[in-house]
């Protein structure tokens, strides 16, 4: 078990003490005189310690491992002084010879507080007693080069998922945890590790290049091993349809850490509530289909417009000439003359009087 430095924290932060490169690679953190010899990077430990408030993190939900920059950096410079190449993380064609003999990444742990690797006896699997005799109780977490080198099957070309530049701390994601066991024990304060039989590539349904011979960290299994396999393959239950994320769905991650998902619902939740305050403050003063607000006519409106309509020289035909403009005096002039024009038509025609 390794403890987990930040228990309250929301996140699983262990205590990266060292990290090893291994040559000649090789699956388990099992260490045999019939492995290559062990480099430790180098990075002082003040380096490891000094990584931000993010810390190292095991977070299952993140398909890469992303290692801090100033720990990627020295990491990088021994691996490429082993492989003999340069390390990038653009596509690239390695046969099976040259995929198994990349050197394998050890991630040093260090063990949980409360003891309990203390009761394991003889030599462990996955504890640092053949490689630091200072910690034996720490956790080593083995990385071989067929997990940290993802392979396209349709291009037939591999890209590493193990990126050496992130800005401050490391987050340890879940190709670090294939061909393990993983407990993350949220009561102990503390994550278990053991290397485990299940093979990745028989769950997927296709083995690539340097991966032959069903290997896992505990070794190859024979024909009939592998045949009772198959067929718990075939028999195990499958998902109902649409149940569950698809293959191409857990390869794009885009926020992958709790903290980012947090992020995004809080930002979702700020835009939603600004709407709905809008929507009542201003959702009732609406444009009219010109982009002009439209202004509602009062009863007062109507009184001004009948005052104005008396002034002089008012039209609301701005291009009526001037003498078509009506005089105030013109509805007395017109009565005078009517009434002129019907007496001299009484004094002609008596029956008019009437």
């Amino acid at each position: 078990y390794a403890t987990n430095m930040k228990p309250n924290s929301g996140y699983f932060t262990v205590n990266l003490k060292n990290v090893y490169l291994r040559e000649g690679g090789g699956d388990s953190a099992k260490f045999s005189e019939a492995d290559g010899p062990v480099h430790a990077i180098d990075v002082d430990a003040s380096v490891y310690r000094s990584a931000g408030s993010h810390g190292h993190i095991v977070d299952s939900g993140t398909t890469m491992t992303y290692v801090d920059k100033k720990v990627g950096a020295a990491l990088k410079v021994k691996w490429e002084e082993i492989a003999g190449m340069k390390y990038t993380t653009d596509e690239m064609s390695l046969t099976e010879e040259q995929l198994n003999s990349l050197p394998t990444v050890l991630f040093q742990f260090e063990a949980s507080k409360d003891g309990e690797n203390s009761s394991f006896g003889g030599e462990v699997t996955g504890l640092a007693g053949g490689i630091d005799v200072s910690s034996p109780k720490d956790v080593i977490v083995a990385m071989p080069a067929s997990h940290y080198m993802s392979y396209d099957n349709e291009k037939g070309v591999y890209k590493s998922g193990l990126y050496l530049d992130k800005r401050s701390g490391s987050t340890l994601g879940a190709n670090l945890m294939m061909g393990h066991d993983v407990v993350f024990d949220v009561e102990n304060g503390r994550i278990g590790w053991a290397e485990s039989d299940c093979d990745y590539f028989d769950v997927m349904g296709f083995t690539p290049p340097g991966s032959d011979g069903r290997e896992g960290p505990n070794g190859s299994m024979d024909d009939d091993e592998a045949e009772v396999t198959d067929d718990a393959l075939r028999d195990r239950p499958t998902s109902p349809s649409g149940v569950g994320p698809s293959v191409d769905a857990a390869d794009d991650v885009v926020c992958p850490t709790t903290g980012c998902k947090m992020g995004v619902l809080a930002v979702v939740a700020v835009v939603v509530t600004l709407f709905i305050v809008y929507r009542r403050r201003y959702g009732r003063d609406r444009p009219d289909r010109r982009g002009i607000e439209a202004v509602p006519t009062t009863d007062d409106d109507l009184e001004l417009y009948e005052e104005e309509s008396g002034k002089d020289g008012y039209s609301d035909d701005i291009e009526q000439a001037p003498s078509q403009v009506k005089s105030p005096n013109m509805d007395q002039e017109n009565d005078a003359s009517y009434e002129q024009e019907l007496g001299e038509a009484s004094r002609d025609d008596p029956s008019h009087n009437d």
